[in-house]
Order: structure tokens, then C-alpha cells, then sequence
């Protein structure tokens, strides 16, 4: 007599580190203990994971540091194959009630330490001791998933997911905001429950409401939600545009893009808290080079280190899972790969380690592929659509052009030799159109560096004498950059105008 097989239920360490990855997202690493869970993987997993490994491994030799970058693209794989282990163990989306302790953990640390401190949440975002606005954002999004998309008693149910729209609303992150949008109205097509859709119609309703009413008494984060300021992110996005075409089919290796955004040591910073100010990194994280320095886009960040051979292996992984996921039919699932592959349009939510967010999405594609069929077309024609949709601004820069007309540059003081070691400074005077702009200084070799930013009002045509300064790279000769940008950031990377002349370090 034969019958169905009955799984082996998740490891016991699994539900306590699922409990605490929220807000003790340290323990992370422990997550290669889930590794041996993917040997019950069917043989067509194993073949597409083996492909990402390689397409990981291969530019990794050819990168300007091939030992390094070789270690650390394994190190960055094993842990992501030890998440899908987790996945693979857990079988279930369900099980993803046990983070819902760490969540709320995370947002009562939240309010409590913005209320410790001072904050005025009607003038500032929701803070954390040690986690971002968007990551409080992403927390939100995630409480809200689980709150409509698992079973349980409304009693604790209902509470959640309210809390974690709150935080949402008040982490002022618009990639979460339409994280958490999308990742509910994917649930909504996926669970065909009247009731269910009539829930997460109403929820958006009071989203919607919130944010309206909030921009009208000028409530500060949620105002921000319709904000199309990038916030900086393009001279991120030109930098790292700049470090693709010095590399463009290895890269520089994984978690080595930040050594070329903040290539000074004097630039490493952690977190910043309400008072501005930034713990100083310790010497073992200052030779890494900013590990933790990201391109605000997913695309551009793995073109970045590792080439178009490491974006297609993404490509394909992530075209696999979501079409299993699919298949599965899982709300929460799909709720959760499509809300944080959406997020990485302006952020990086799929790198791991991280407070705890592309952790979740890795363990979800782990429970997505579990039984997952032989690779198709459609998972590669589902990789790239979500490539496309993730390369919005890459897109969006190509259909755009330079405006250099506009503006005059009617005075500029720019040494042409300069001492190691020294400060570079420029000074500059422009004529525009009154308003707020930006002049930002790139030190470029054969990729680009953001040596200085000024912030400056033109009160008239004429604008002030605007002095520009900054740490320049340590080669012999350069081009400098000086770039006029409006000072409310958009997808647009092109300057409002731009001058470049050649630089001497003796």
C-alpha cells in the first residue's frame, strides 16, 4: 500500500530566525544552514540556479580584482541559495506568519524612538535607531501582505495590517507606498474573494483619502508620496552609468560598485539619524569600499558588478520564479516578488544582506520554485519584461536629450594643475533663469566620481559667485566635470549645462 509522501516539517531554527530577521537582521548569514534543503529541489531548479551561479562566477573572473570579486560573488550566491533553502524548507507561504513578531518590533521601535527624540511627524519622516525610512517603508508594505494574504483571526489581523499601512504612510517611501500598492492589487486578481477585494478596495480607498487629506495640512512624509524628486539619485544613476561603460560585460565585482561611488575614505558613512549625523566606519569595512553603496536602481546596479553576462543570470531567475509563483497561484508570494522588484526601480531591494527585505524575497522565490517545471520561454519572456519595467530610467534617458541652450556660463575660475592630497575647487557664475539649481563637480578617468554638490537660488538672471569643492581622483590627468542640474532631482541624468576641461595631479 502506497500514498502521498508527507514533507518533513521546517528545521526548528527556521521559525525563531524567522522571528528575529526583522530587527536582528545580522543573522542573516544563518541562513546557509538552509543550503542542504535544495538537494529536494527537482533537477530543472538545480539547472537554472547552476546557470545564475555561473553567470555570477564567470565575470567575476574578469574583473579588475578577480580573486575578490570571485569570492565575494560566491559568498553573495551561497547566501541567496541558503535563503531559497529556507524556502524550499518552509513549502509554505503561510509559514510567513512567524516575522509578524519581528515586524512589530520593528515599527513600536519605530514610533517609540521618533517620539524619544523629538520628532514632529507632521515635519519629518518616521526614524529608527538603525534602519532607513524606506526600509520602515518596505517593513510597512510587508505587514500589509501578511495581514490580507495569510489566514488568522481578524483580532490580530486587522490591527497589523493597519499598523502597517501607518508605517507606510509615515516612512514617506515611495518606492514602498507603490510596493505595497502593486503587491495588493496582484493578491486581489490572484485571490477571487469578494470579500477579500472588497478589503483591499476599501484599504486603497483610505490610502488614497490619507494622502489627500495629508497634502492638504501639509503633513511632510506624506506629502512627499507625490513628489517626483529622485532625491540625488540621478548623479547616483550617472555615476554608476559611467562605471558600466568602463565595464560593461564583467563589471567590477559584487559589492564592489561603492569603492567607485564613494572611492574616498573620507566618504564612508552608516546611517544617518535625526540629528544628521553618521557613525564613522570601522577601518575593515573602509577597505571593502562601501560595500553597502547601492546604484538606487536594480539593473544598474548588476550591470555594475557584473556585467550584461551577470544581468542576463538574473534575468532568468527571476523570470523563472515569477512564472512558477504564478502557477502556484500564491497571493502572498506574488504580492511579495512583485512589490520588491518594483521597489528596485529607484532603490536595491534583491541584495543581499540587508535589513531583512531582499532576505524575505529570496526565501519566497525559494518557496515559489520549489516544485518548479523545466525552463521555458515564458520565464525568460517574464525575466526581461521585468528587466524593462526595472530599466525605467535607463529608458527614460535615452528618449531625452541635453539642454545646454538654456543656460550661459558667464564666468569660471578652474585650476588645471593640482596637488595630491588637496582639495579641488571651482568657482563659477551662471546665467539662467531665476530659480534653484544644483552644480555638481565629476572627476572622471575612465568612470566618474561625484567630487562635490552646491546648492544654490538664482534670485535674477545673474547668478552669485558659486564655489564648488571636493576630493578629485588620485590619477595623474582627469577630465573634470562641472554640471548645472535644476535642484529637484528627476529621471533626467543630462545637466542643464555642463563644462569639461582636462586636470593635472602632481
Amino acid at each position: 500500500m502506497t500514498g502521498v509522501p508527507v514533507e518533513a516539517p521546517p528545521p526548528r531554527w527556521i521559525a525563531p530566525w524567522l522571528a528575529l530577521l526583522a530587527p536582528l537582521y545580522v543573522i542573516s548569514p544563518l541562513a546557509l544552514l538552509g543550503l542542504p534543503h535544495l538537494k529536494r529541489l527537482p533537477k530543472a531548479v538545480l539547472w537554472v540556479l547552476g546557470f545564475y551561479a555561473l553567470s555570477q562566477q564567470i565575470p567575476a573572473l574578469f574583473t579588475p580584482e578577480p580573486l575578490l570579486a570571485s569570492v565575494l560573488a560566491l559568498a553573495r550566491t551561497l547566501l541567496m541559495f541558503g535563503l531559497m533553502g529556507v524556502g524550499v524548507a518552509l513549502g509554505s507561504s503561510e509559514q510567513f506568519k512567524q516575522i509578524t513578531f519581528g515586524l512589530a518590533v520593528v515599527f513600536v521601535t519605530a514610533v517609540a524612538y521618533s517620539l524619544s527624540v523629538g520628532a514632529d511627524i507632521f515635519t519629518s519622516r518616521l526614524g529608527h535607531p538603525y534602519m532607513t525610512s524606506t526600509t520602515l517603508g518596505i517593513a510597512g508594505a510587508f505587514g500589509i501582505w501578511i495581514a490580507l494574504f495569510t489566514t488568522g483571526k481578524l483580532l490580530w489581523k486587522i490591527p497589523f495590517g493597519i499598523l502597517g499601512m501607518i508605517i507606510v504612510l509615515l516612512s514617506g517611501s515611495r518606492g514602498s507606498f507603490i510596493a505595497a500598492v502593486l503587491g495588493c492589487i496582484v493578491g486581489s486578481f490572484v485571490y477571487r474573494n469578494r470579500r477579500m477585494n472588497l478589503v483591499i478596495i476599501v484599504g486603497l480607498g483610505i490610502l488614497a483619502g490619507t494622502i489627500y487629506i495629508g497634502n492638504r495640512v501639509n503633513f511632510i512624509a506624506i506629502d512627499r508620496l507625490n513628489s517626483v524628486d529622485t532625491t540625488g539619485r540621478d548623479i547616483v544613476w550617472y555615476n554608476t552609468l559611467t562605471v558600466i561603460q568602463s565595464q560593461p560585460w564583467a563589471g567590477v565585482g559584487s559589492y564592489r560598485l561603492g569603492k567607485y561611488l564613494s572611492p574616498s575614505i573620507n566618504d564612508c558613512t552608516t546611517f544617518v539619524g535625526f540629528d544628521g549625523r553618521s557613525a564613522e566606519c570601522s577601518n575593515i569595512v573602509t577597505r571593502l569600499g562601501n560595500p553597502w553603496q547601492i546604484a538606487h536602481n536594480g539593473v544598474l546596479h548588476q550591470l555594475a558588478e557584473t556585467g550584461f553576462v551577470g544581468l542576463m543570470g538574473l534575468t532568468a531567475l527571476l523570470g523563472y520564479a515569477l512564472f512558477n509563483a504564478a502557477l502556484r497561484g500564491d497571493r502572498l508570494i506574488l504580492s511579495i516578488l512583485i512589490g520588491i522588484i518594483f521597489a528596485s526601480i529607484n532603490d536595491n531591494t534583491l541584495i543581499v544582506p540587508s535589513p531583512f527585505f531582499a532576505e524575505l524575497f529570496w526565501i519566497a522565490v525559494g518557496i515559489a520554485i520549489k516544485n518548479g517545471e523545466v525552463f521555458a520561454f515564458a520565464d525568460l519572456l517574464i525575466g526581461f519584461i521585468s528587466v524593462i519595467i526595472l530599466s525605467t530610467p535607463i529608458l527614460y534617458n535615452l528618449s531625452t536629450s541635453s539642454r545646454y541652450s538654456v543656460v550661459k556660463l558667464m564666468y569660471i575660475n578652474a585650476p588645471k594643475h593640482v596637488r595630491i592630497g588637496n582639495k579641488y575647487t571651482v568657482v563659477s557664475k551662471f546665467y539662467l533663469m531665476p530659480g534653484q539649481y544644483r552644480v555638481v563637480l565629476f572627476s572622471c578617468s575612465t568612470y566618474c566620481i561625484n567630487a562635490g554638490v552646491t546648492n544654490f537660488t538664482a534670485l535674477s538672471n545673474n547668478s552669485d559667485m558659486i564655489f564648488v569643492s571636493g576630493n578629485i581622483l588620485n590619477e595623474k590627468s582627469q577630465l573634470i566635470r562641472l554640471r548645472l542640474y535644476n535642484l529637484k532631482s528627476s529621471w533626467d541624468i543630462n545637466p542643464v549645462a555642463e563644462k569639461i576641461w582636462k586636470v593635472d595631479v602632481e
